[in-house]
């Protein structure tokens, strides 16, 4: 039998006004991105600058929001302790995503970088470390000879090729799923599921995307993808994410349905090891990388695009991408990890990208223990290694 939602009016509130993703703001101005790409791709800048539409209107609407129901939660002496507790944490993480949109707004690039560390984590170098190792295993797997750079780099953090924090396996040759294909395929696995979404190319995301207030999955015009592949990220998008969604909905704490305050790390981690499961992928360990070396974690150097690109290249030749794809996929990694920023300030990144990693490792920690926890991993959106998560859902008998 369900339990009626401790948060009922609360969560009204939320969903008016205060429920918004960060990188739904962060829209890169596509026509002046694509000639900084056509520059860079002809060698003749390194750095491109990033431009942005970010609608501040509507950013500045959520801080109000947010600020209203803030008092609200505060103020209400009557509400059980643990979803007042789930309540300031997810406004507090709520207002450090208006902060970066603010600060991308001014083009204060270390600000963007400090608002996201509140938001998504620092790098970790004993991670780092561990992506490290797990890419040269996987050169190894392949006979690649990686270039210089990626030795210094070994030598420097005294790391040797291992496999063991991963569940690689050098993919089959198969043909490319065409984007009607793609498509269709969501939306067998939609039906299958019983769950009314829509499945829709769009030009503005770099990869596939939810985006729940349109209730829709988001397909990028030019991703190319396998029928393994698309698979696994049938697990990642609708039986991790999407299912974890509805399952909130059906519990006493509907803010488990948009997800509890920084709760994304857990949530990636969960996705992207149940990915790579199914096709022995690499789980953001290229992301989590980059982000270290931008950000200065070898102190020889701090990275560039240019040089981020060129060491994203060398990886994606390494997994065997067509070369085909390697420009656009290196292209698109760099995008990703220097969102957010002008792409002009060295050792300023968006640290979104540290969570797929570290977020895999915890959650494979937690299933190898094994720890008891794994038995809710789907009740909702919340982070199974966040122990104010823990004693949230504990207090509240969320099992």
């Amino acid at each position: 039998m369900q339990r009626e939602a401790l948060d009922k009016d609360w969560f009204e509130i939320y969903k008016d006004g205060c429920a918004f993703d960060d990188i739904d703001y962060i829209k890169f101005d596509q026509a002046k991105m694509a000639r900084q790409k056509e520059l860079f791709l002809a060698g003749l800048i390194d750095e491109p600058t990033l431009k942005y539409n970010v609608d501040i209107q509507a950013v500045s609407h959520h801080k109000t929001k947010l600020l209203e129901l803030q008092e609200i939660v505060s103020s209400d002496n009557s509400a059980h302790l643990a979803v007042k507790k789930a309540y300031a944490l997810k406004i507090e993480s709520q207002l450090h995503k208006v902060s970066l949109l603010e600060a991308i707004v001014r083009q204060g690039d270390k600000t963007v970088t400090e608002a996201s560390k509140q938001i998504y984590g620092a790098p970790d170098e004993e991670i780092m470390r561990r992506a490290l190792a797990a890419t040269l295993y996987v050169a190894e797997r392949h006979n690649f000879a990686l270039s210089e750079k990626w030795n210094d780099l070994a030598d420097y953090f005294e790391v040797e090729a291992d496999g063991s924090d991963i569940e690689y396996k050098p993919s089959d040759v198969q043909n490319y799923l065409t984007i009607d294909e793609l498509v269709e395929f969501f939306k067998k696995a939609l039906v299958e599921k019983n769950i009314p979404w829509q499945v829709q190319v769009d030009s503005t995301v770099l990869v596939i995307t939810l985006s729940y207030g349109r209730k829709s999955v988001l397909i990028p015009e030019t991703r190319k993808v396998t029928k393994t592949e698309a698979g696994a990220l049938v697990e990642h998008e609708i039986n991790v994410h999407l299912a974890r969604h509805y399952n909130g909905l059906k519990s006493p704490l509907l803010l488990l349905s948009v997800g509890l305050g920084q709760y994304l790390k857990g949530e990636e981690g969960l996705a992207t090891y149940r990915q790579s499961f199914i096709d022995k992928s690499m789980p953001g360990t290229i992301n989590y990388f980059n982000t270290c070396l931008i950000m200065g974690l070898y102190p020889k150097q701090k990275f560039n695009f240019r040089q981020i690109f060129n060491l994203s290249k060398e990886y994606y030749e390494m997994l065997g991408v067509s070369k085909e794809r390697i420009l656009d996929e290196s292209w698109k990694r760099c995008m990703r990890t220097f969102r957010g920023t002008t792409g002009q300030s060295a050792g300023e990144a968006f640290t979104r990208d540290l969570i797929y990693f570290s977020g895999y490792l915890g959650v494979k920690d937690l299933i190898e223990s094994p720890d008891p926890e794994v038995e809710r991993f789907l009740v909702g959106k919340y982070d199974p290694t966040n122990q104010d998560h823990i004693d949230i859902l504990n207090q509240l008998d969320i099992l």
